[in-house]
């Protein structure tokens, strides 16, 4: 319990008297989702954890089902598991009908994410076995948003092997007022903390097929930071600087606006970060309004379809 303000632990504190194996742990003060699934990794008991996030729920039997097949298989680093959802992608079928129910091969599931271009950036879907997450030193980083990216990331790069978990399994829900919904400065300085980190996790990894994979990653993180780094005010952008100048983030390759010659390595190399990043802004500000301009000559209409973080960018 992270200071929860609703009724929360009241309601588990009760589950509690009836099912002996909830084990409830109270925080202090109010430190995030990453610390805290960091404490319950470290202070679970069970072979498999599971991260249930707050607005979402289980389907029924499914911990049941999962257990009878785990137990009838020999047991993997990870199990990938069957979900749902009403926002886009509406369930991770594409990928689990192109995979095996049984032992699957790492390099071929590592070429389809990138084939596909699937999203797979959520800790949620997956059974991990908390073996395997202790050995590799496998936790969340301490941002409030975007944790689950570098976590799932680094899942990918250690597990030796997994499973598919086909049964119905979890569905998401997105409500308004969630952290998934959660749209501001912060969220732009979290997405620039973990592309810092990828970055690092890139320098040392020499294997072809997982480079590209780290890549596909720092692309997905860039596309969300730059949706929010282009409302940010001129002292959110020296924030944003101030970073950039701390990890001395003068040589980060491939980070490039799509579909346009803004290198933001380039900018860094000849204005700084502070400087670099605010003819960025007003670089891709431009951009897209030459783009929008040349589509409106022949056109009296214009709609835009915003999924979630880019909306405000594009109003």
């Amino acid at each position: 319990d992270d200071l929860s303000k609703d009724k929360t632990l009241n309601i588990v504190t009760k589950l509690r008297k009836n099912y002996k194996n909830i084990k409830i742990l109270k925080n202090k003060h109010n430190i995030g989702v990453s610390k805290t699934r960091n404490i319950g990794i470290k202070h679970a008991t069970g072979e498999y954890l599971i991260f249930l996030d707050s607005d979402d729920f289980l389907f029924n039997e499914s911990l049941l089902k999962l257990k009878e097949y785990i137990n009838a298989n020999t047991k993997p680093d990870v199990i990938f598991g069957k979900y749902e959802k009403k926002t886009f992608p509406r369930n991770n079928d594409l990928i689990l009908n192109n995979l095996r129910m049984n032992k699957n091969n790492i390099l071929k599931f590592k070429k389809l994410i990138l084939i596909k271009k699937f999203p797979l950036d959520e800790c949620w879907p997956y059974i991990i076995n908390r073996k395997f997450l202790l050995k590799n030193k496998i936790q969340f980083f301490d941002v409030r948003v975007a944790e689950d990216q570098l976590f799932v990331l680094n899942v990918f790069l250690k597990m030796k092997t997994f499973y598919i978990f086909k049964k119905n399994f979890y569905y998401h829900r997105n409500l308004p007022g969630t952290l998934s919904d959660f749209m501001n400065f912060e969220y732009s300085k979290c997405c620039l903390k973990v592309l810092l980190e990828y970055y690092k996790i890139l320098a040392k990894e020499k294997n072809l097929i997982n480079k590209q994979l780290i890549n596909r990653y720092i692309q997905s993180c860039f596309s969300m930071f730059i949706a929010i780094f282009i409302t940010s005010s001129r002292l959110e952008i020296k924030e944003l600087g101030k970073i950039l100048k701390k990890n001395n983030a003068i040589n980060l390759k491939n980070l490039h606006y799509k579909n346009s010659k803004i290198n933001f390595n380039v900018l860094f190399q000849k204005y700084g970060y502070e400087k670099g990043l605010l003819q960025a802004k007003k670089s891709i500000i431009y951009f897209k309004r030459k783009k929008i301009e040349r589509f409106i000559v022949n056109k009296r209409k214009i709609y835009f379809f915003c999924y979630s973080k880019f909306l405000n960018a594009s109003a």
